[in-house]
């Protein structure tokens, strides 16, 4: 491949040498600069006659069959199919460019399917856009950018490939009705979902290495309306540092009616359970390890001697009433509270996480006897935070809460007169916690109350 670029290279600068056009050499080189090869497309695809070249009918029952396509080129386009009527297969085929591999978009057709072929690329493996009904089986797809894009499509299924891109595995866009089944991913974000415009998307038996679903919308409103289902995907082999792409992360602003016809079922994180609650009441979760734990619009739920490590977070959104004890989070990213009101944190620990506790919009709020140690940010954060207590804690690392934009919060038990132990409390009188709301411990404890660890 080396060779061969070298080669046109030196080529092209002798022609335009000969003909005595610098310029040209120029343009040549940003061309490859800024593409990594030469602009254009190895085979381009965009009148039905083009697909009579290949056996086949173009009908459903017939379609025309590209098979058994196998290079590497430097343009930026390996394949590019768009703007046919026919349906047609695309089978056994090994396609590598520059830029995107093999581009499918505006087919009017009934059916077009990929199988058991293989598409790298730098910047998307494969983009398929404006279809109808598309079906990928048994391929490889890789990318340094995306792996597969998909957006505009009426039906889609998605199988038993083997998925990879650098930011994301698999981008679903508008999509009407779709599957994604077992199925091997890899990337920042194993799949990203945005723009529902589907009306049912099943995501079912995937396995996800290092890897993660994220689940946002521009238009997240539209969610309500829709049908999400999880089911049966793992997550596995993640580093205790990973913290951001565990498991099934979601937009923080969202409608609260999101997700409400959705369904979420034995999905895990390192072998360990993902439970997630939308609108329910009067629950008792307790004595489990979990992966993962998300509350929507939830009230009076009592999380009890829960362990969550090495997952990405526990999600508290537009909940009342709901109270943790006894409970221990390690290599976590974070515990995020979303305008809650009447929550309780007590008698837990909070290790080795990116940032502990993170509240946003919340009311009347109980922080109490928990140890934060070893957190790599700030172990309690409020913002937009009223009327709220956080005392008898063991803050054993600087710099540990910040407090901002909110009101009427006391970090100390005023009926004791006792507040929390601060590692970097130095002073004789008040400990002053950081941020506009002018917060402040007045009675700064000795000793911490939580064993260290």
């Amino acid at each position: 491949m080396k060779i061969k670029k070298k080669s046109l290279i030196i080529i092209l600068i002798v022609i335009c040498s000969i003909i005595g056009v610098s310029y040209g050499i120029s343009i040549i080189f940003t061309m490859m600069n800024h593409h990594g090869g030469l602009p254009g497309t190895k085979i381009l695809i965009d009148e039905d006659k083009d697909l009579a070249k290949y056996p086949g009918n173009g009908t459903l029952e017939n379609p025309y069959i590209i098979e058994g396509l196998s290079f590497d080129t430097i343009r930026s386009n390996g394949l590019v199919i768009k703007d046919v009527t026919s349906c047609f297969e695309i089978r056994n085929c090994d396609i590598s460019a520059n830029w995107i591999a093999i581009s499918i978009h505006n087919i009017n057709s009934s059916y077009c399917g990929i199988y058991n072929s293989t598409f790298s690329a730098h910047e998307l493996g494969i983009y398929a856009s404006e279809i109808n009904s598309f079906i990928v089986e048994n391929s490889h797809i890789t990318a340094f950018t995306v792996g597969f894009s998909i957006e505009g499509v009426t039906n889609m299924s998605i199988s038993n490939n083997t998925i990879s891109g650098g930011a994301h595995g698999l981008d679903i866009c508008s999509v009407l009705e779709g599957s994604v089944m077992n199925n091997t991913f890899s990337g920042c974000y194993g799949i990203s979902i945005s723009y529902p415009t589907y009306n049912t998307l099943n995501i079912y038996q995937n396995t996800f290495l290092y890897s993660s679903i994220f689940v946002g919308s521009y238009a997240s409103n539209l969610y309500y309306q829709k049908k999400l289902n999880f089911s049966f995907n793992s997550f596995v082999e993640y580093y205790q540092t990973e913290y951001f792409h565990r498991g099934i992360i979601f937009i923080e602003y969202m409608d609260y009616n999101a997700f409400q016809n959705s369904s979420f079922i034995n999905n895990t994180i390192n072998g360990k359970e993902i439970i997630f609650l939308t609108h329910k009441n009067n629950l008792s979760i307790s004595n489990v390890e979990l992966g993962q734990l998300t509350l929507i619009r939830c009230t009076n739920v009592t999380v009890n001697n829960i362990s969550l490590q090495n997952s990405n977070q526990i999600s508290i959104m537009n909940c009342t009433d709901i109270a943790i004890f006894n409970s221990s989070f390690s290599f976590c990213s974070k515990l995020l509270s979303l305008d809650c009101s009447k929550i309780q944190i007590n008698n837990s620990r909070f290790t080795n996480c990116f940032r502990a506790i993170n509240i946003i919009s919340g009311v009347d709020f109980d922080i109490s006897y928990c140890l934060f140690q070893n957190n790599s940010d700030s172990a309690i954060i409020f913002d937009k935070v009223f009327n709220s207590t956080v005392h008898h804690n063991s803050f054993m690392d600087s710099s540990s809460a910040i407090d901002r934009n909110g009101n009427n919060n006391l970090w100390f038990d005023d009926s004791l007169n006792e507040g929390n132990f601060w590692i970097d409390f130095t002073g004789y009188s008040v400990y002053e916690i950081p941020g506009s709301t002018g917060s402040i411990d007045s009675y700064p404890l000795s000793d911490p109350p939580i064993s260290f660890q």
